[in-house]
């Protein structure tokens, strides 16, 4: 209703738009001053927990090696049944701190990938396109609308809890793995 009464380029249009653009640059400062360290901190730990998972990974095998010494030593004793019965099993440690720390994987992806959509939504937000004032105001306003319907800020403040549990996980397995 009040559309009609003002034209398309009103000054309370641009007026409008002046305001909500300091406000909105300032959320998306505050937005990205948040993913930013997030995103680095998740690529690092991800890259860091890859390299634990290579090698602990390696529990979850028969070594090939244990194999043949073991096949060589029946030979050497001169024992005529070489075959052994039992199938591999890997230790439970192993299997739990593989598990872990896959888990722990994916959380720490997970904030990542939320990080980076929130980036995405932040930059989409603070974009104007071209056309009058009004219709300029009314995107803003949807825009807007958007951004508290799907409680940006709220998501944007709980993606540091997955990369604390990421870290809980990891340090839950190192423990494990250790004693």
């Amino acid at each position: 209703p009040f559309k009609r009464h003002c034209a398309n380029n009103a000054e309370v249009w641009k007026f409008y738009l002046t305001l909500a653009r300091r406000f909105d640059d300032h959320l998306v400062a505050s937005l990205n001053n948040n993913l930013d360290p997030l995103l680095i901190f998740a690529g690092l730990f991800s890259a860091i927990l890859t390299a634990f998972l290579i090698e602990i990974r390696k529990g979850l095998r028969e070594d090939p090696e244990t194999t043949t010494n073991n096949l060589l030593a029946s030979i050497v004793l001169g024992q005529h049944t070489i075959s052994d019965d039992t199938p591999f099993e890997p230790a439970t440690s192993s299997r739990w701190v593989n598990g872990l720390w896959f888990t722990s994987l994916l959380f720490s992806l997970g904030s990542a990938l939320g990080a980076s959509v929130a980036k995405g939504w932040a930059t989409q937000f603070s974009t104007s396109s071209p056309g009058s004032g009004w219709s300029n105001a009314h995107v803003h306003s949807k825009r807007w609308c958007g951004v508290q319907r799907w409680q940006l800020r709220l998501v944007v403040q709980s993606l540091p809890l997955l990369i604390h549990i990421a870290f809980f996980l990891f340090g839950a397995g190192l423990v494990i793995l250790l004693f």
